[in-house]
This record gives structure tokens, sequence and C-alpha cells, in this order.
């Protein structure tokens, strides 16, 4: 694995293709493409947004993954920020979800926002509601509350598409 200086410092560069503890196959890059193609964005126009060498982004985007450079973490981030791409939700798409094409599609589109943004406020929350919370120092959570929490999300969720499509099947109705 090669690694990079970056700021005096030695890292590992960024995991914008590889492999994840899981052992799954993950490939920024096929998503990047496709935000370009989407938005209609040039290498040069990337490179302006970016402040990227027009050069290195080719070689950092290259088609076959054979022949690209590796990216650091702070490019990744550039390119994502210039295709106006929040970080976690390309970790979502291309991570998680394991379908970085889902972010364009009619019926998911809104979902993986909704996600993301979840994600993203949902940490910072819990730790200010522990806080908030006397006589509590943190070892009361349970690393098996996540399974209960994600039901609980999923059933909510359900819950409230169930009652839209109950809605618009009334007004419907009504209409006929």
């Amino acid at each position: 694995m090669a690694w990079h200086e970056n700021g005096g410092e030695w890292m590992e560069p960024a995991h914008v293709s590889g492999t994840s503890p899981g052992g799954q196959k993950w490939d920024y890059i096929p998503f990047i493409a496709r935000a370009r193609r989407e938005n209609a964005v040039s290498i040069r126009s990337l490179s302006m947004r970016t402040g990227i060498n027009k050069s290195r982004l080719g070689k950092l985007l290259h088609g076959d993954p054979k022949r690209r450079t590796p990216i650091s973490f702070d490019e990744l981030r550039q390119i994502l920020d210039a295709l106006d791409i929040d970080i976690l939700l390309a970790v979502i798409c291309v991570e998680i979800i394991r379908e970085p094409d889902l972010l364009y599609s009619e019926r998911y589109a809104t979902l993986i926002t909704m996600l993301s943004a979840m994600f993203r406020e949902l940490p910072m929350h819990l730790l200010t509601s522990l806080e908030e919370v006397e006589g509590v120092d943190g070892t009361e959570v349970r690393l098996e509350w996540a399974g209960v929490l994600r039901r609980s999300v999923i059933q909510r969720i359900i819950k409230g598409m169930s009652e839209t499509a109950a809605r618009r099947a009334s007004l419907a109705d009504l209409q006929d």
C-alpha cells in the first residue's frame, strides 16, 4: 500500500476504493463519475472548482481502476464539495447501501438525503442528551440498543409512508 505525505505527517490514502472491514468491495470513483454526468461537470470545470490540477484529476478519476492514482481524503472532500455532495451521503451510497446510483433514483433520492441528514445530526444530539441527564455517566449505553433503535426508526418511517399513501388514496377516491 502506498503512503503519502500530508502536511509533514505520513498517512494512508483515503479509502476511495478498496475493501471494507467486512470484505465488501467499494469504489467512490463511479459515484463521482455519475455525479459529474448528472451535473454536466467536466474535468476542467471540476479542476477550477476544487483547485486540483486538471491532469491530477484525470489520474484520480480514471475509468480504469488499475490506472488510477491514489486519492487523499482531502482530495475526495474537495471533489465532493465541488459537486455539492455531502461526504456522509457519499458514504451511505457507496459503502453502506453499496449502490451509488440510488442518489439519482426518483424513488430513493429523498430517502438517501434524509438518512444523511439524520446521521449527521444524530450523534451530537445523543451526546447532548446524555450530558443533560443527571446521574448518567455513559456506562448505561448498550451496544444492543442499536438494533432496537434501527427497528424503531424503520417502523416510524414505514408508518409515516403508509399514512401518506392512505391519505393519497382517500384523496384519489374523493376525486373519482
